[in-house]
């Protein structure tokens, strides 16, 4: 099981690259329409940090899969990868994913300007709650918690700190950090004040939950489930 770290900066960098995403997909359009094609399509960010040597790691998602076959493609990465370092103004270190539910929506998806909704199905007071999720892969998580009649409540305020989920009742939260861990170390003033208030924080890398989100959702039942019978200090 895994203890909370404290990475805010992988938050704020995955922000800024929304905000800027049009903009920057305007300047590659006006300087290789080709190539921004697909992105206008059927891409959309889904994670971002900025690794130690002060490079971007950026994971864009696609749903639509002839276009994520071709964007995967060795030579078409790497011109991808030089276009958007040059629209978004940082060195960008890019990976393409299948965006998260690919496989189970299967036939219905095809090219289209918005991605598919992960919330789908899922009754309006999960939506209205799930408005608060900052990332498709926070919606994700969001919506398999749900499916298995965990209610968690997001981005909610503990101490100083903002969680990206938690079930307050069981003092137990969730984060989604980053892509893929890099050797950081945690922030041990907030894993200890959280920790003295009762809390336990999982945290889970962004890859591990596009890849397996019911296993990350295992993960939080447990630890729900012996708060159940091992009560939370406070």
């Amino acid at each position: 099981m895994r203890s909370c770290a404290c990475y805010p900066g992988l938050v704020i960098e995955l922000r800024r690259v929304v905000w800027s995403w049009e903009g920057a997909l305007a300047r590659l359009q006006a300087s290789d329409p080709d190539l921004a094609a697909p992105l206008l399509r059927s891409c959309r960010p889904l994670a971002a940090e900025r690794l130690a040597d002060g490079g971007l790691q950026l994971v864009l998602g696609c749903w639509w899969p002839p276009e994520l076959r071709d964007l995967q493609d060795g030579f078409t990465l790497q011109r991808l990868e030089s276009a958007l370092s040059a629209a978004l103004e940082d060195p960008v270190r890019l990976e393409l994913a299948a965006w998260p539910e690919l496989e189970r929506l299967g036939a219905q998806l095809e090219a289209a300007p918005n991605p598919p909704d992960l919330l789908a199905g899922l009754p309006i007071e999960a939506r209205q709650t799930a408005q608060a999720c900052e990332s498709a892969l926070q919606r994700l998580f969001f919506a398999h918690a749900w499916r298995r009649k965990i209610k968690i409540t997001c981005q909610l305020q503990v101490l100083i700190y903002r969680l990206d989920f938690a079930v307050p009742s069981a003092h137990v939260g969730a984060e989604i950090l980053g892509w893929k861990p890099h050797g950081r170390t945690a922030n041990w003033d907030r894993v200890r004040e959280l920790g003295s208030s009762g809390w336990r924080v999982l945290w889970f890398p962004g890859h591990e939950v596009l890849a397996d989100v019911e296993r990350c959702i295992d993960d939080l039942e447990r630890e729900l489930t012996g708060r159940i019978t091992r009560p939370a200090q406070v």
